[in-house]
């Protein structure tokens, strides 16, 4: 069972909302194929995906990311993280 955290932020005077998801999933995965069939849609019951982006961390130390399949969205987060995977 994912431990679910959120990132809060306000928006002006309507209160707090969620931007984004961050699961610190117990999951453990044998394959990248396993591994990204779980991003994409979870067991059903486990993961939202909801938010502009979703992150996972796996029990293994991975991660993977669940990016908004909008035009200004699913752009932002490939370039971000082949930034951050690129330049370490």
């Amino acid at each position: 069972m994912p431990y679910i955290c959120t990132h809060m932020a306000t928006v002006g005077v309507k209160g707090l909302t969620v931007i984004c998801q961050v699961v610190l999933d117990t999951s453990s995965f044998s394959s990248w194929t396993d591994e990204g069939k779980h991003l994409i849609h979870g067991d059903g019951s486990t993961l939202w995906f909801d938010k502009s982006f979703t992150a996972v961390f796996f029990a293994n130390g991975r991660m993977g990311l669940n990016a908004e399949h909008s035009w200004g969205d699913a752009p932002v987060m490939g370039h971000m993280s082949e930034y951050n995977l690129t330049t370490e």
